[in-house]
């Protein structure tokens, strides 16, 4: 029965007016891990090649050269993701999205109402009610977790499109480090030339009860500043990256999209688990000043991001 109403359901959506994000991948026709990896390479490549790639200066100058940028990418694991699915959650998606009534209450009634029972030495254990989260091992549940998964991705589409408004020549936007002292210490957090901070520092312009904006000296001219986000979902597994032409910039904006995941968490019920890891990935005209390696993200999901080494 659960074969018959997933691939109803699929239909449904399919043909819906709002069909499910298109970056929603795994469990979906043509929309395997395969493709999902494919998706990210891709986009890794055409956000250094469209944003922080082209000459600088004039020919044979030593302004001529690609835009230093480099990339975050984190693999956000969630949780217990299937147990904390909410029926009221999966059933607005799937209304707004026009689906049969007869579909939206099977499906409800397949997540409430369950009650579960322990059988250890010959007894059974009082039941309890669950009216949250899927049947682990479930045919539908896969399904049912990118309906929940959907008003996420939508507020990551919202992030991702103001990231894109701020292309000012030079400058990127922190709307998270308010006085110089904590830009000194955030950068000084991750390990970056005393010179390099200076540098930083002395750029930032304060301006109080208005948006900050620094401009760093090192940067080309032409270079846009503004990171890019990108993300992709496979199943109950979440991978976005963040490129910037500086450490400082990008993890800005990988912490604003930290906050807007641990506050749709919250909302949901759904923790991030510390296994959620971090790598950068930096072009070969990047100074590496900062680190290259797989890290793993003990995540305090606050006003810093916290970095240790992978063990």
């Amino acid at each position: 029965m659960e074969h018959i109403i997933r691939d109803r359901l699929l239909h449904a959506l399919h043909h819906a007016k709002q069909p499910l994000h298109p970056l929603q991948f795994g469990f979906r026709p043509g929309l395997s891990a395969e493709t999902a990896m494919a998706h990210i390479v891709s986009s890794l490549v055409e956000q250094g090649r469209l944003r922080f790639s082209g000459p600088t200066g004039p020919l044979g100058s030593p302004e001529n050269h690609k835009a230093r940028h480099c990339t975050l990418c984190v693999a956000v694991d969630f949780t217990d993701a299937f147990c904390r699915v909410m029926p009221e959650v999966v059933e607005l998606v799937l209304r707004q999205r026009g689906a049969p009534q007869e579909l939206i209450q099977w499906v409800v009634a397949f997540l409430k109402g369950r009650r579960m029972q322990v059988f250890i030495a010959g007894r059974f254990s009082k039941s309890h009610g669950y009216e949250v989260g899927c049947p682990q091992g479930s045919v539908l549940g896969p399904l049912l977790w990118a309906l929940a998964m959907e008003g996420l991705l939508t507020q990551l589409d919202t992030l991702r499109k103001l990231l894109d408004q701020h292309k000012l020549p030079g400058y990127v936007q922190l709307e998270a480090l308010r006085t110089q002292s904590s830009l000194s210490s955030y950068l000084k957090g991750q390990n970056l030339l005393r010179e390099r901070l200076l540098q930083h520092s002395a750029a930032l312009r304060f301006a109080d009860g208005e948006q900050e904006h620094f401009v760093d000296p090192l940067l080309p001219r032409n270079a846009y500043a503004a990171p890019m986000l990108g993300f992709a979902a496979y199943a109950d597994d979440l991978t976005f990256w963040v490129s910037g032409v500086t450490p400082a910039s990008t993890l800005a904006a990988a912490q604003e999209t930290l906050s807007v995941i641990s506050r749709w968490g919250a909302q949901m019920g759904i923790e991030v688990s510390p296994k959620t890891q971090g790598m950068w990935v930096t072009s070969r005209h990047s100074s590496a000043k900062y680190p290259t390696r797989p890290v793993r993200l003990p995540l305090t999901v606050d006003r810093s991001i916290t970095i240790a080494p992978s063990r």
